[in-house]
C-alpha cells in the first residue's frame, strides 16, 4: 500500500493531502497513511481498513493511473490476510486483539480503548457503576511507639470507598467490601487487630465502619446495608436497592486500623510488603493512595503491577506469578510530603475526610510521605498492587 501511495500523482503522505488527491474519506486517508507509516507492523496492522474500504482506495488510486501490477499486489496480500485472519484468530476483532499482545507500539492506547469499552459494557449489564473506587493505605508508628522504627508498634489506616455509585436498577444489592474479622480471639494465627475508625458511626451502621465527617450522609443514610459476617470471621457488606440513576448517587468513605501493621521478622520466602487494591465494581478510575511515615522501618522502592482475577482466585494469598498480568497504562506518581497532592478530582470530600483521620488518630500530615496510582476503567475483576521491600 506504501507503493501505491508513491505512485499516485505528488506522493501525498499526509492524511489530508491523500483525501484531497483522491476524493476520498478523510478517516479512510488517515488510517492509510498511519498504516504505511507504522514502525511496528503489528501495530500498523491494527488499523487496516476494512475490504470495501480498501476497494474504494485502489479503485481511486486505478482512477489515478497508479500501475495496475501495484494494485493487484495489494489485492494478493489481502487475500494473504485474511487467510492468516482465519487459520489464526477466527474473525477481525481476535486478530486485532491478537496483534496487539505482539504489538510492542501502541499497547498503551488500545488497552485504554478496551477498558473504557469494557466499563460501559459491564455497567450496562449489572446496572451499577460509580466514578471512582478510591483506596487508602497509611502507615505510621502506633501511639505507643518509641522513637526508634519497630515493626511492632506500627498501624495501617485503612480508608475505602466510593465517590458517585449509582444503580442502574432498583432490585440491585451489590457487594461494597469483602473481608475478614482480625482479632486475637477471633483468629489465633495472628495477635493483629482491627478496629473502625469511627466507632460510633460503625455502631449506627450495623458494623459497617462508615465515616461520618465525608461522604454524601443523606443519601448514605438513606440506603439500606448490611453487614453479614460468618463462622470463619469473613465479612461482607452491601448496599441494598434503592434509588437509582443521579438522583440516588452515593459518595462515602469506610476506615479501619489494623495493628501491629508489619512483621517483626520477614520471612526471605515473602519479604515484601504487597499493598492490593481489588476493583470488582465498574468504574471510571480506580484511586490507590499511599502514605508511608517517615519513622516506619525502613522499606525498599514501590512496584507497580496489575493483574486480572478471573477465575475466582484472591492476589492477597497467591503467588502472583500464577496470575495473568495486564498492560500497565500508568505509573506510581510521588505526590511529596503531607496531604496537598491527594486532592481528588471526583470528590473534594475524600482530602476532608483523610485529613479528619490524620486529626483522629494524631498524625502529623507533614510526617507523611504521599504515592498515588489511579487506574482508567479498570478491568473488573482486577487487582493494582503495590510492593516494597521489607529491610528490617
Amino acid at each position: 500500500m506504501g507503493r501505491v501511495l508513491d505512485l499516485i500523482p505528488g506522493a501525498p503522505s499526509r492524511p489530508l493531502d491523500l483525501a484531497e488527491a483522491l476524493s476520498i474519506d478523510m478517516n479512510l486517508a488517515w488510517k492509510i497513511c498511519n498504516l504505511v507509516t507504522a514502525s511496528d507492523p503489528f501495530a500498523g496492522l491494527q488499523k487496516l481498513p476494512g475490504d470495501l474500504a480498501v476497494q474504494i482506495f485502489l479503485k481511486a488510486a486505478a482512477r489515478k493511473g497508479v500501475d495496475p501490477a501495484a494494485l493487484l499486489r495489494v489485492e494478493r496480500s489481502l487475500v494473504d490476510y485474511q487467510r492468516l485472519m482465519v487459520d489464526h484468530a477466527g474473525n477481525r476483532p481476535a486478530l486485532d486483539s491478537l496483534l496487539g499482545h505482539l504489538a510492542s507500539a501502541g499497547v498503551v492506547r488500545a488497552s485504554l480503548t478496551a477498558r473504557r469499552n469494557a466499563f460501559r459494557a459491564v455497567s450496562a449489564l449489572v446496572g451499577v457503576q460509580a466514578q471512582a473506587q478510591v483506596l487508602t493505605y497509611m502507615f505510621t508508628p502506633s501511639a505507643d511507639a518509641g522513637d526508634s522504627p519497630d515493626p511492632l508498634h506500627t498501624r495501617a489506616s485503612i480508608i475505602r470507598g466510593y465517590v458517585g455509585l449509582r444503580r442502574l436498577r432498583p432490585d440491585l444489592s451489590w457487594i461494597i467490601g469483602i473481608g475478614r474479622r482480625i482479632d486475637a480471639s477471633g483468629d489465633g494465627s495472628s495477635a493483629r487487630t482491627s478496629q473502625p475508625i469511627d466507632p460510633e458511626s460503625a455502631a449506627r451502621h450495623g458494623g459497617v465502619p462508615i465515616l461520618s465527617d465525608g461522604g454524601n450522609a443523606r443519601n448514605w443514610m438513606d440506603a439500606s446495608v448490611l453487614r453479614s459476617v460468618s463462622a470463619d470471621g469473613s465479612i461482607v457488606d452491601r448496599v441494598q436497592g434503592g434509588p437509582i440513576g443521579r438522583q440516588g448517587e452515593l459518595t462515602f468513605f469506610m476506615g479501619e486500623t489494623i495493628t501491629p501493621a508489619l512483621p517483626p521478622v520477614v520471612d526471605r520466602r515473602q519479604d515484601c510488603l504487597r499493598l492490593i487494591a481489588s476493583a470488582h465494581t465498574p468504574s471510571e478510575a480506580l484511586v490507590l493512595d499511599l502514605l508511608f511515615h517517615r519513622r516506619l522501618p525502613p522499606l525498599g522502592p514501590c512496584e507497580l503491577s496489575l493483574y486480572t482475577t478471573l477465575g475466582g482466585a484472591t492476589l492477597g494469598i497467591a503467588d502472583p506469578g500464577e496470575f495473568i498480568s495486564l498492560a500497565l497504562c500508568e505509573s506510581i506518581e510521588q505526590r511529596g510530603s503531607g496531604l496537598g497532592g491527594l486532592r481528588l478530582e471526583e470528590s473534594p470530600e475524600y482530602l476532608r475526610t483523610i485529613e479528619l483521620v490524620c486529626k483522629r488518630s494524631s498524625i502529623n500530615p507533614d510526617d507523611l510521605e504521599a504515592f498515588r496510582v489511579r487506574v482508567k476503567h479498570p478491568p473488573v475483576p482486577c487487582s493494582a498492587m503495590i510492593q516494597r521491600r521489607m529491610l528490617w
